[in-house]
């Protein structure tokens, strides 16, 4: 299956720039553009083998630059091998990334991923910033969701990419 990186996203194709804790506009839009091209990237990796051949896409189709490919790499390597992140990019694991979860009235929601196991549903929301309680509301929603549509036993969970402190579980029982 080729991975290819051609969404639309003229306006991510900026520098790298990570968070910064003293922020100015530039910065802030530059955060929250570095954020979305993260989520772009995490939305399609299944196993953490995929990272390279994404990348190289996201290059050749001239959405980010040899220099933001190396740091995006080092980012995502650091992220996906720790072991609290890890057990939810395993392969063999039934994933679902970015999956819309359609209302009655027409709204959509879109978790981050989903991860089917045996005896369990988890909910996944990836975050580049700091921890806020409106993360663990938006996971508990799409649990409430997830419910809604006969599904049990489910756990959220946040991962923030930039934090040292990655996982953050949230009840969904």
């Amino acid at each position: 299956m080729a991975i290819s990186c051609r969404v639309s996203l003229i306006l991510l194709a900026t520098p790298f720039l990570q968070a910064s804790k003293n922020w100015d506009l530039d910065e802030q839009a530059a955060s929250r553009k570095w954020g979305s091209l993260l989520h772009l990237i995490l939305a399609q990796i299944n196993v953490p083998e995929d990272v390279a051949e994404i990348l190289n896409n996201c290059e050749s189709d001239g959405i980010i630059t040899r220099e933001e490919k190396a740091d995006i790499a080092y980012t995502l390597d650091r992220f996906l091998t720790q072991p609290e992140v890890s057990k939810y990019f395993a392969q063999g694991l039934n994933v679902k990334t970015e999956p819309e979860i359609l209302l009655p009235g027409g709204k959509t929601y879109r978790p981050d991923r989903i991860v089917f196991l045996d005896r369990e549903t988890i909910v996944i929301d990836f975050k580049t910033g700091k921890a806020e309680d409106s993360h663990k509301e938006q996971v508990l929603y799409y649990i409430k969701l997830m419910k809604e549509m006969g599904y049990t036993n489910m756990k959220g969970v946040l991962l923030y990419i930039i934090e040292s402190a990655s996982e953050v579980v949230v009840s969904g029982q």
